[in-house]
C-alpha cells in the first residue's frame, strides 16, 4: 500500500502528456519499487497492466461507441 501511495505522489509531481505517460509511470515504478526489493519485471508489468486496462481499453470503447453513434 505503500507503494502505491509513493508512485501515484511520484507521478503527480512530473508533468506528463497522456502517451507519454507510459515511460514515466514506469520508471517511478521502477525506482519506488526496487526500494522494496521488488523485481523490475514484475514493476513494469504491474504498471503496463495498469496503464492498459485505464488508458487503453477506454480509449478502444469510446473510440467504437463514437462509431456507432455516427
Amino acid at each position: 500500500m505503500v507503494m502505491i501511495g509513493l508512485i501515484f505522489f511520484a507521478k503527480s509531481l512530473v508533468p506528463s502528456v497522456a502517451l507519454t505517460e507510459l515511460g514515466i509511470r514506469e520508471s517511478i515504478a521502477l525506482t519506488v519499487m526496487g526500494l522494496f526489493d521488488v523485481s523490475p519485471i514484475t514493476a513494469f508489468t504491474s504498471t503496463f497492466v495498469l496503464y492498459i486496462l485505464n488508458l487503453i481499453l477506454p480509449a478502444i470503447a469510446g473510440l467504437i461507441g463514437v462509431q456507432k453513434w455516427k
